[in-house]
C-alpha cells in the first residue's frame, strides 16, 4: 500500500500543541515577569519564586502519574468501556488526592523550614507558599482532565480556557501584587490554578457523560 502524507493535518496539530505548551508555561511563569514589570520589591519577587518552586514539587506527581494512566485512557476511549474509565477516574483521584493533601499538610507544618533552605529572609513567604500549594495541589488532582480532553480532540477548548486563565492571572496579579507583594501574586496564581482545574474537570465530566450516553445507544 502507498504511504499517504498529511502534512497539513500534522502541522495543524503541531501548532495546537505548541500553543498549549506555551499557555501552560505562561500560566506558571508569567507571575514573576509581572512582578518585575510592576516594580515590586526584589525580596518579594524572590519569596514568590522560592515558594513557587517548592509548591510546584507536587506537580511532578501529576506528570509522572499521567504518563502511567495515558495508555489505559487511550484503550478505554478506543474500546468505549466507560465503566472501566469511571473506576480509573475514582481510583486515580483517591491516590493523587491523598498525595496532594499529604503534601499540603507537610507544607503547613514545615513550610518555614522548607523556605529556610533559601535563607532566613525567605521565611515571610510562608503564606505565599501555602496559597500556591493549594493551587498546585488542586491542579494536580484534576490534571488528568486536560489530558482526556486532548485525547477527545478538544484542543480548542483547552486553549480557550488557558487563554482566559492567562488574562485573568495578569489582571489579578496586577491588582493584588502592588499591595500584598508575594502573597498577592500567590493568591492570584492560586485562584487561577483552582479555577482552571475546576473548569477542565467540569468540561471533561460533560464530555465523558456524552460518551457514555452515545455508547449506551449503540
Amino acid at each position: 500500500s502507498k504511504c499517504e502524507y498529511r502534512f497539513g493535518e500534522w502541522f495543524k496539530y503541531c501548532v495546537w500543541f505548541l500553543l498549549f505548551a506555551f499557555l501552560t508555561s505562561w500560566v506558571f511563569r508569567v507571575s514573576i515577569l509581572l512582578l518585575h514589570a510592576i516594580d515590586v520589591a526584589g525580596i518579594e519577587v524572590a519569596r514568590f519564586a522560592a515558594s513557587l518552586e517548592i509548591a510546584s514539587l507536587i506537580v511532578i506527581v501529576a506528570k509522572s502519574t499521567n504518563k502511567f494512566y495515558q495508555p489505559e485512557l487511550a484503550t478505554i476511549m478506543t474500546s468505549g468501556d466507560w465503566a472501566i474509565g469511571m473506576r480509573m477516574r475514582r481510583s486515580r483521584r483517591l491516590l493523587i488526592g491523598g498525595a496532594s493533601l499529604s503534601y499540603f499538610l507537610v507544607v503547613l507544618g514545615f513550610g518555614d523550614s522548607m523556605l529556610n533552605w533559601f535563607g532566613p529572609e525567605f521565611n515571610d513567604g510562608y503564606r505565599a507558599l501555602c496559597l500556591l500549594t493549594a493551587g498546585t495541589g488542586t491542579a494536580t488532582v484534576f490534571s488528568m482532565a486536560p489530558e482526556y480532553l486532548k485525547f477527545a480532540g478538544r484542543m480548542k477548548t483547552l486553549l480557550i480556557v488557558y487563554l482566559i486563565a492567562g488574562v485573568s492571572l495578569i489582571l489579578l496579579t496586577w491588582n493584588l501584587a502592588p499591595s500584598y507583594g508575594a502573597d498577592g501574586a500567590a493568591a492570584a496564581l492560586s485562584m487561577v490554578l483552582i479555577g482552571t482545574a475546576i473548569a477542565f474537570e467540569r468540561i471533561a465530566t460533560w464530555q465523558m457523560k456524552n460518551e457514555v450516553r452515545l455508547a449506551a445507544k449503540q
